[in-house]
């Protein structure tokens, strides 16, 4: 959530606009049954989904959210409104099996606890397995009277096609840096100048636009060594010296921290490519080494390539392959 009230939860200022959309769909009762919630990791889908659950099942709504004060909105700030149902994987990167989309598809059909709303939520919507999004199109198809679907992810193109053609997108947009190192500036467990402003300009250099991740680094115990890795990652045309440098300061993250961030570095590239240059070799290069990324990362999750410091090499690798030009 973006407020400290867990009674009432609202979006992140950068998704005003997404929201006030989707509250005028709300309040001419013209929003879709099913959602698809899209946004970048790092920059609060989740808690844009939370927030529309949170409106749907209020007893007295608003354009600004919750009221927060209905026995609606307490129940589901406690964790036990019925009308609620929040499927997620048992464990971070695992996949979501049937066993609990049947349990979903059983909700959605079954009848409300309190004679209103009910809402799925399933996050993150890419991670269901091919029977699991077969089972689930029946929630879709024969959508039960004031039964609405919100399927969180960050990567919508990884969804079958019958799931998506179902569904109405909201895609949420990413803060510009100066909102994002705002956003940094007044949380409270960075605000006073506890943390200066040239260490959170580091980090958000390492994971550009994406300030909750940006807050996680700061509150890890690799914080250091995401700083270290950033000066290595300075120079876009990293020499063989700055290669063995990346190198030993990537031993001290994990592999899928050390994605991230190389990954970071990548889409900060470019970003700042001219439009031009993304379809020459330059920005060939750098597309093909997330698409890397993106498949080490699935590979780590599924526990396909075990060997830590084999994936920190590969990762690496698919870096400077994105850079070459």
């Amino acid at each position: 959530m973006s407020v400290g009230d867990e009674s009432r939860s609202r979006p992140y200022a950068w998704h005003a606009g997404a929201w006030t959309r989707l509250c005028s769909s709300m309040q001419g009762g013209q929003l879709h049954h099913a959602l698809l919630i899209e946004g970048a990791p790092g920059t609060g889908r989740r808690a844009f989904a939370d927030a529309v659950a949170a409106l749907l099942l209020c007893s007295d709504p608003s354009a600004a959210g919750n009221c927060g004060q209905c026995r609606a909105c307490d129940l589901r700030s406690a964790g036990s409104h019925g009308d609620l149902l929040q499927i997620e994987p048992e464990e971070a990167g695992k996949a979501i099996g049937i066993h609990a989309i049947r349990s979903a598809v059983a909700f959605a059909t079954g009848t409300s606890t309190l004679g209103k709303r009910k809402v799925l939520l399933i996050s993150p919507a890419q991670d269901l397995t091919i029977a699991a999004f077969n089972a689930f199109l029946k929630c879709l198809e024969e959508p039960a009277p004031e039964t609405f679907v919100l399927l969180v992810t960050a990567r919508g193109h990884r969804l079958p096609a019958t799931i998506r053609s179902r569904c109405q997108r909201v895609a949420l947009p990413e803060p510009d840096h100066g909102e994002a190192l705002a956003w940094l500036q007044q949380n409270p467990e960075v605000e006073g100048g506890v943390i200066a402003d040239e260490r959170l300009e580091a980090l958000l250099r390492l994971v550009p636009r994406r300030p909750l991740e940006a807050l996680r680094l700061i509150r890890g115990p690799d914080a250091q060594a995401n700083l270290d890795l950033d000066e290595v990652l300075r120079d876009a045309a990293a020499s063989h010296g700055q290669r063995i440098g990346m190198e030993e300061t990537a031993r001290r993250l994990t592999p899928e921290q050390l994605i991230d961030v190389l990954e970071g570095a990548l889409r900060r590239r470019l970003r700042s490519l001219p439009v031009a240059r993304l379809r020459a070799p330059t920005g060939i290069a750098s597309f093909a080494g997330l698409a890397r990324l993106e498949t080490l990362r699935a590979a780590q999750r599924a526990g396909q390539n075990p060997n830590a410091e084999l994936l920190r090499r590969e990762a690496i690798n698919a870096f400077f392959a994105g850079q070459e030009s």
